[in-house]
């Protein structure tokens, strides 16, 4: 599914009349059945031709790449992320995988990816969600940080507790999977850049999701 140009962070907590926006208690609950057989759930191994599902939105003095590279924690592929600029008022980066709303499966409540640096450096992922661009919120975690030697990571939805940037007006608070349509990463330091391979979604039970 595309997914529109981000609009500038400045309009945040409206709606697209200058109105703060808010979900319906109904919006807030996802009612789609549970295959459990569909986990893990491969978001990307980048073992593909390209990395078109990756879309990059930044603004002003951060920007963010991703390429391919042969160091893998598995297979062949994996891919290089790198965040560069400065941290200014009025510039970000977005940093996503494009899942399209509907694309996460019901249920999946861990994300998991493998992960190494050139040296140690902090970042966070990220989910992007909303099922139009006036109810868009982003929530990312606290700075994970990454090793220089490949390692899994393993990010229950519950650590996602930070908002990052969205129009809704009280926030909805935490991941809405079902109208999620991005997984990714954002910058702590400046510059940075690390690789990444198999990032998955992952269901666990409830005790363990919130570890």
């Amino acid at each position: 599914a595309d997914v529109p140009k981000q609009h500038s962070h400045e309009e945040e907590e409206e709606g697209p009349h200058g109105k703060p926006k808010s979900y319906r208690t109904e919006q807030l609950i996802d009612k789609r059945p549970i295959d459990a057989s569909v986990f893990p759930y491969l978001v990307d191994d980048f073992e593909g031709a390209n990395l078109k599902k990756w879309l990059n939105q930044d603004s002003g003095a951060t920007k963010s790449a991703i390429v391919f590279v042969d160091d893998a924690s598995s297979g062949a592929k994996a891919a290089k992320i790198s965040f560069s600029g400065e941290q200014k008022t009025g510039s970000w980066t977005n940093l996503f995988y494009n899942l399209g709303v509907g694309g996460w499966p019901a249920g999946g409540n861990v994300v998991t990816f493998w992960a190494k640096a050139p040296k140690e450096c902090r970042v966070r992922l990220k989910v992007n969600q909303g099922a139009q661009h006036d109810e868009w919120e982003f929530y990312q975690t606290d700075g994970l940080v990454i090793g220089t030697e490949w390692k899994k990571y393993t990010v229950p939805l519950a650590k996602l507790d930070e908002r990052e940037w969205g129009h809704i007006a009280p926030p909805s608070g935490k991941v809405l999977t079902h109208i999620a349509f991005g997984i990714g990463f954002k910058e702590v330091d400046l510059p940075v850049e690390f690789l990444v391979d198999r990032i998955q979604i992952e269901r666990v039970s409830a005790a363990e999701s919130k570890r």
